[in-house]
C-alpha cells in the first residue's frame, strides 16, 4: 500500500516482478534427468519465472526404461514431464530393470538345466525363463548315456559342460549332442 495526502498534482506508478519458483529433480537412480539448467544426477535444481514451460526429459541408463514419474505434476511413465511453473515443485523419476526371455532348444540326446531357482530352466520341462539385465546365468549341458557334448549353439559357444550367460537382452541357446563311438 501507499498513503498519499493530496496536496497537489500527483503521479504514482508500480513496478511488479515475476516471482520465481524452485524447481527440483530427486536424483535418480539409473538414468539421468535433463531440462533447460537441470542435468541430473549434478545439477538438479533450477529457478524458473512463473509461467514458464519446462520439459524435463528422462533417460535411462543401459538396460532400463522409463519407469514412473512422481511428484509436482508429473505422472505417467513417458520419457518427458511437460509443466508450467507456478509454484515450487519437486519431481521424480524411477527407472526399472527391463527383463529379456533366455529360450532354450530342446536338444535331442542332452537335458540343458540352471540351477536358479524360482527361474529354473530343465528343458525338457521348461525351455524358457524370464531375466533380467545383468543377471548371470549359468547352463549346464548333461549328455544322455551313449552321447557326449559337441558344442553349444546359439549365445553359448564351445565345447565345456557349462556357460554362463550375462542377461543383456532376449538369448536362445542350443546344444548338439554327438553319439559316442567305441573301438571294437
Amino acid at each position: 500500500t501507499c498513503t498519499l495526502t493530496i496536496d497537489g498534482p500527483k503521479t504514482v506508478g508500480a513496478t511488479f516482478t515475476v516471482n520465481t519458483y524452485l524447481v527440483t529433480v530427486t536424483s535418480p537412480s539409473n538414468g539421468t534427468v535433463a531440462g533447460l539448467g537441470i542435468s541430473c544426477p549434478g545439477d538438479c535444481t533450477e529457478s524458473y519465472a512463473y509461467g514458464t514451460s519446462v520439459t524435463l526429459v528422462a533417460t535411462p541408463a543401459t538396460g532400463y526404461s522409463v519407469g514412473t514419474w512422481s511428484g509436482g505434476t508429473c505422472s505417467g511413465s513417458a520419457a518427458t514431464c511437460t509443466f508450467t511453473v507456478s509454484d515450487a515443485v519437486t519431481a521424480a523419476v524411477s527407472f526399472t530393470k527391463n527383463n529379456y526371455t533366455l529360450t532354450v532348444t530342446s536338444p535331442a540326446n542332452g537335458t540343458i538345466t540352471s540351477g536358479e531357482s524360482p527361474k529354473k530352466i530343465d528343458c525338457g520341462a521348461t525351455c524358457s525363463a524370464t531375466y533380467g539385465y545383468g543377471d548371470s546365468v549359468t547352463l549346464t549341458a548333461t549328455a544322455n548315456a551313449g552321447y557326449t557334448l559337441s558344442t553349444w549353439t546359439g549365445a553359448c559357444s564351445g565345447s565345456a559342460s557349462t556357460c554362463t550367460l550375462t542377461i543383456d537382452g532376449p538369448k536362445t541357446v542350443g546344444a548338439t549332442f554327438t553319439v559316442n563311438t567305441y573301438t571294437l
